[in-house]
């Protein structure tokens, strides 16, 4: 599966190359908005790849995101240019659900486990990780999340930082 705005900068349009490489059912989650932008690019990089394979699940309540990132094989994040703080990646993580994507910023200083994720600009190393999904550890996955963003763990590195910086 894969979340998010659906805009070229997200790379669902890669995320569908890769499933239908790996004859995978991908499902898209996302708000196809209302910019001409936008609307292009779902017409036309999104709309004719859609099948009872590619999925388009349009937008849907955070209960529901959680229900199917649980039962999915792996979350796709294929974004094209860094992000702030994807937090899908983390909800996913946190759901036991590995995460299969681009090595972007800031998915490399997030994702250092080989267990819970598989990062790499090259799409037919992406599409071996997503043919190869058993290497991944969905409990491991989980305690990653714990370990790494937990609201305590990331409150406490906030508190750090602003120290480090007041410091200064």
């Amino acid at each position: 599966m894969t979340i998010g705005r659906l805009t070229d900068q997200k790379g669902t349009d890669t995320a569908i190359k890769i499933a239908e490489r790996t004859g995978k059912k991908l499902l898209i989650f996302g708000r196809k908005g209302n910019s001409i932008k936008r609307q292009e690019y779902f017409n036309q990089k999104i709309k004719p790849f859609l099948s009872e394979k590619i999925v388009y699940m349009g937008e849907v309540s955070h209960q529901k995101i959680y229900d199917y990132l649980r039962s999915a094989e792996a979350l796709l994040f294929t974004i094209r240019r860094p992000e702030v703080c994807p937090l899908a990646v983390i909800e996913a993580l946190a759901c036991g659900t590995p995460v299969i994507g681009t090595k972007i910023n800031p998915l490399p200083e997030m994702l250092k486990s080989k267990k819970v994720s598989y990062l790499s600009n090259n799409a037919s190393d992406l599409v071996s990780a997503v043919k190869n999904i058993e290497k991944f550890n969905r409990k491991e996955c989980r305690k990653y999340a714990e370990k790494y963003f937990d609201s305590s763990v990331m409150a406490d590195k906030y508190i750090k930082l602003y120290q480090k910086i007041l410091r200064k």
